[in-house]
């Protein structure tokens, strides 16, 4: 009987989550024997929570909103899209070490490349949400767009990590100044299938 590898993905809230049912299958398919749980941690608690994770025998993690950040800073080691980003969803816990990865921006652009035949050469950007955009920032920028632009509600948030990437930040109320070739939804609306009210393109 193989071991049963013990995984999970954590979060707050959790519970819009489809990763058991998407994991699952995917152990199925190539014959994996696994567990796979949704944990809710509460705000403030992410660190304490990998601890005690770690002791109950968990292999890794999945990490959703809102501790990417809380991920990056617990990792041990980073991958260069991690380090690149400063967040994780995906942590491995391999000998007393805390692996971080982020899948975030692979996992965009082959689903706008592949499933929708979209390219992001020499196109303009709108990023809706700084906190979430930073994940898939490094590998857009990669693609060589024309032009990037995140709206927040936050000047200062956003700000930050548009100099981190040398992009341009702008409120919410500034996004009909310009008409854009793809619009992202980076913020928690998105988990509901709601974008927060935005100016109409120009």
């Amino acid at each position: 009987m193989k071991q049963v590898t013990k995984l999970g993905v954590m979060g707050n809230p959790i519970g819009h989550s489809l990763s058991p049912e998407i994991h699952l299958m995917f152990a199925k398919q190539f014959g994996d024997e696994i567990s796979y749980d949704k944990v809710e941690i509460p705000l403030g608690e992410f660190e304490s929570a990998i601890g005690e994770m770690i002791d109950e025998g968990y292999h890794g993690l999945n990490v959703t909103i809102p501790f990417k950040l809380d991920a990056f800073r617990c990792s041990t080691k980073c991958s260069s899209q991690a380090r690149q980003s400063r967040a994780v969803n995906t942590l491995t816990f391999q000998n007393n070490k805390i692996l971080g990865e982020n899948t975030d921006g692979t996992g965009f652009i082959r689903d706008l490349e592949e499933r929708l035949k979209f390219f992001v050469e020499h196109k303009k950007i709108l990023i809706l949400g700084a906190g979430g955009g930073r994940g898939i920032l490094p590998a857009l920028m990669e693609r060589m767009p024309k032009s990037v632009t995140v709206a927040n509600r936050s000047v200062a948030r956003a700000q930050e990590l548009c100099d981190e990437f040398g992009i341009q930040s702008i409120l919410y109320d500034e996004t009909g100044s310009e008409s854009y070739d793809l619009m992202v939804n980076a913020t928690p609306t998105s988990l509901q299938n709601k974008a927060p009210l935005v100016s109409p393109f120009a």
